[in-house]
């Protein structure tokens, strides 16, 4: 029975070609002398699982082959190992010698001569060995992302090998492979252990299989990352994989930074071979060799330090020694400090102050309390709070020192106004120097103004003042005075004083107004440009006048009006006014406005100049709804005076002219029309017909109606009162309608269709009897009958009619009212077909009569 160890890590990404270098490590099991392989393996995209490595005393089946051979194999996609075709690893000697503790190349890669080509090399002695076997169809090794393996447990990667006699559950020494060349992003890491019934391993049982959870990222490539399981392990980072333990070298110094005395050097702990050390530092370096991925540690704060003193470093004291690093720990001696502070005066708005000091060789910031801080180093206080401002402050005098001893240490702020004071004098000459009155440590003082800035520090709460303002030689038409001349200390202030040369400024006319303005400056004079504006009547500041000279108009604007003036001396501006009458027009006018003369001033709602000529169109109709209804203007009024009636027209506009002397109030009165469509039929309302002429009575008056349809106003009855048709009035029964919104009228007319039926006295019809009838108007209808003996009159007005029938020498006359819905009838002697019986029966009667004569007796002659 055979245990086979493997400690493997599985590669994440394809690769073309791999090469590992590996350190020779000649080690074996006691009991039976076997030893370990280790391998470089690659699984191709075609299915097929590649092997080459080196092992020492590997097994055989006559025992082990002893010292370092090339071991290989190959396996295809079904799980059968095909090469050496006798099965199992192949083992091949170098070409040389290989001793433990050289470095061998291990390399699997594609040859399009050979294949894939399973190289190892000595780099010591150049010894080598090599195979090839048939890339089956493969171009690249394949990486695993979601397993360790592939359902034949193959996959592309490293791995040491090693079987025992019994279950072993142990380190094996060190091995290193390495690729400093093409770095890996992720791998997994795994490690099982199984048992072989025979030497081919045909039935096996797994004693454990364990791996990492995932791919192991290396996003820090040389941060060495620790797995174990049952007694091994096995680290990896992106370039190395070390199968047993692994170490890492740190090297480590100290120093002390501020001197002092009464400290012990640093200590470190750390593990080596599984057992935990401690040691002194030392202040040269020296290098630490320490179990990979286990912690390590060393003092922050040396021994000999006290609650008032210490020897302390901020770098970090402890890690996981996971790669290589120097590091020199500097301790830096130093004291605790009670920083604190005080105000006197008080206030409010400020900020407790800042302390700027070192630590660990740093400056640093912080409120006042109990610091650690470097000795002999030093320390500043704020000079001034944060809070305070170029007139007031919190300021202290003293600010700086040093650390030589743990101390208590206060700074005292004193709350401060600054009053700064200038003067100056702009526009002409005054020999007058102005002083400042005020209170400082609460006795009065005077102190004489300059022009250049002067610095006085005042009480918190005194009054201060210029002593004299305006300044002497100052009239009632210029003077020198400082808008700032007085105030309270309640607060740091700069104020500058300034004399400055005024004019006075005298508005008249529309307004009244006086000001002092500085002498050069330019005074935008600003007023509202309309005002009195009450019952229509108001007034407009047309035109401007400056120290009497000429008159200036000024551009109507809707709001206010700007005069410039430039106070080169004392100025009188007279204002103009003009009147300004209100054109008003009520919601009717305003509906029906076509167009009007714009106002003086743009939107101004109808104000206008006096003396304006206005225009103003109105629209006859508007608001039209087409065949539905409208709005019809009726009549007009100014001022309530004069209503003007107006013609009822379907467009077009009128006109109003008149000039604005005073306010005008327009007025335009309207009705509402509805459309009335009017349809005319013959009297039983099927024939439409076109009269030629229709009126209607309207409030006594006649209307005539032009075509079928009439806008009447709403609330208007009518009656149609003519109705002519073909010369006569078939106007019906007297109907009276009322417009109340949109409408159609159905008139039926006094026209008929009419109809003669002509027979014999037999009361056969008789066809082709001439017929000439005389309608009510008097116009002549003639024809002939028809084979039924009819003759047919269409739209008849008024349905009478008198006619005479002419047939065969006979004629009779005709009377008839188609109203009353009665075929006349007339009867003439004969007709054809009464002729034609009259003449069957002579010819009969004939017929019979022969018939009936006595024949003659015919005699013979004897």
């Amino acid at each position: 029975m055979l245990y086979d160890e493997q400690i493997g890590m599985t590669f994440t990404q394809n690769f073309v070609s791999l090469a590992y270098n590996v350190t020779a490590v000649a080690q074996f099991e006691q009991s039976s002398g076997y030893g370990p392989a280790y391998l470089l393996n690659g699984l191709s995209n075609s299915g097929y699982w590649y092997q080459v490595g080196i092992a020492y005393n590997w097994p055989t089946d006559r025992g082990y082959e002893p010292g370092f051979n090339m071991i290989y194999e190959v396996w295809d996609p079904s799980g059968r190992s095909i090469y050496p075709s006798s099965g199992g690893a192949g083992l091949m000697k170098f070409s040389g010698p290989v001793h433990a503790g050289d470095t061998v190349l291990l390399n699997l890669y594609f040859s399009s001569t050979y294949g894939v080509v399973m190289l190892a090399k000595d780099f010591n002695t150049s010894s080598t060995a090599y195979q090839t076997y048939s890339s089956a169809g493969g171009s690249y090794f394949i990486g695993l992302n979601t397993a360790t393996a592939d359902h034949n447990g193959y996959f592309t990667g490293l791995m040491t090998e090693w079987y025992h006699s019994s279950p072993f559950y142990n380190n094996t020494n060190p091995v290193v492979y390495s690729n400093f060349h093409n770095p890996l992003k992720s791998a997994w890491m795994w490690i099982d252990e199984f048992s072989c019934s025979d030497a081919n391993c045909s039935s096996i049982a797994v004693l454990f299989s364990d791996s990492t959870p995932g791919p192991v990222s290396y996003s820090n490539p040389i941060q060495l990352h620790k797995f174990s399981s049952h007694g091994a392990t096995a680290f990896s980072n992106a370039y190395k994989f070390i199968t047993g333990p692994a170490y890492v070298s740190l090297t480590l110094s100290y120093e002390v930074v501020g001197g002092g005395s009464g400290y012990s050097a640093p200590t470190l702990t750390y593990t080596y071979n599984g057992t935990r050390k401690t040691t002194t530092l030392s202040t040269i370096q020296k290098e630490y060799i320490m179990d990979a991925v286990s912690p390590w540690s060393v003092s922050s704060i040396l021994q000999g330090s006290t609650a008032n003193e210490r020897w302390k470093t901020n770098q970090p004291t402890d890690g996981t020694a996971s790669s290589p690093q120097t590091l020199r720990l500097s301790y830096y001696h130093q004291y605790l400090v009670m920083f604190s502070y005080s105000v006197v005066g008080g206030g409010s708005g400020y900020k407790p102050p800042v302390v700027q000091y070192m630590q660990f060789g740093t400056s640093q910031v912080s409120q006042p309390a109990a610091i650690w801080a470097d000795s002999n180093s030093s320390y500043i206080y704020q000079q001034q709070l944060e809070g305070s401002t170029t007139v007031e402050r919190w300021y202290t005098r003293s600010y700086v020192g040093y650390i030589i001893s743990p101390s208590t240490v206060s700074a005292i702020y004193y709350h401060q106004y600054l009053m700064t004071f200038s003067y100056s004098i702009k526009g002409g000459t005054n020999p007058t120097t102005p002083a400042i009155i005020s209170l400082e440590f609460g006795k009065p003082i005077s102190v004489n103004l300059t022009k250049a800035p002067t610095g006085i520090w005042l009480d918190s709460g005194s009054e201060w003042k210029v002593a004299s303002n305006p300044l002497a030689s100052s009239n009632s038409t210029s003077r020198w005075y400082a808008s700032t001349s007085s105030g309270t200390v309640s607060g740091p202030n700069n104020i500058s004083i300034v004399y400055m040369l005024q004019f006075l400024l005298q508005v008249t006319g529309a307004k009244t107004f006086s000001e002092w303005y500085d002498s050069g400056s330019v005074v935008n004079y600003t007023t509202q440009e309309v005002f009195g504006r009450e019952n229509g009547t108001g007034y407009r500041i047309a035109l401007y006048r400056l120290d009497n000279g000429a008159q200036t108009p000024l551009q109507p604007t809707k709001g206010n009006i700007t005069i410039v003036v430039i106070m080169n001396k004392w100025h009188v501006l007279e204002l103009i006014p003009i009147v300004q009458y209100q054109l008003t027009l009520n919601p009717t006018a305003i509906s029906s406005l076509s167009s009007i003369s714009p106002p003086t001033i743009n939107g101004d709602n109808g104000w206008y100049d006096k003396g304006t000529e206005v225009s103003i169109s109105f629209n006859y109709v508007w608001n039209v709804t087409t065949h539905k209804s409208r709005l019809l203007a009726t009549s007009y009024s100014i001022d309530k005076q004069n209503i003007a009636a107006l013609p009822e027209r379907d467009n077009g506009t009128f006109n109003i002219s008149l000039v604005m002397n005073s306010p005008h109030i327009v007025e335009v009165k309207s009705v509402l029309q509805y459309y009335v469509l009017f349809r005319f039929t013959d009297a039983l309302g099927i024939k439409i017909i076109s009269p030629e002429e229709v009126q209607i009575l309207v409030n006594n008056q006649t209307k005539d109606i032009q075509g079928q349809n009439i806008w009447l106003n709403n609330g208007t009855s009518f009656i149609i009162s003519r109705l002519m048709y073909e010369g006569v009035d078939v106007n019906p029964e007297k109907v009276w309608y009322t417009v109340t919104g949109p409408s159609e009228v159905q008139v039926e007319a006094f026209v008929y269709d009419a109809k003669l039926s002509v027979s014999d006295f037999f009361g056969f019809p008789v066809s082709g009897a001439e017929v000439k009838v005389t309608l009510a108007n008097g116009s002549v209808i003639s024809g002939s009958t028809g084979s039924n003996g009819s003759f047919i009159m269409h739209n008849i007005p008024l349905g009478k009619f008198n006619g005479s029938i002419s047939f065969l020498g006979f004629k009779e006359q005709v009377q008839g009212n188609a109203s009353e819905q009665k075929i006349a009838i007339v009867s003439v002697p004969l007709s054809f077909i009464s002729l034609s019986v009259i003449f069957l029966i002579v010819v009969a009667i004939i017929g019979t009569t022969i018939f009936l004569l006595p024949k003659k007796r015919k005699t013979s002659s004897r």
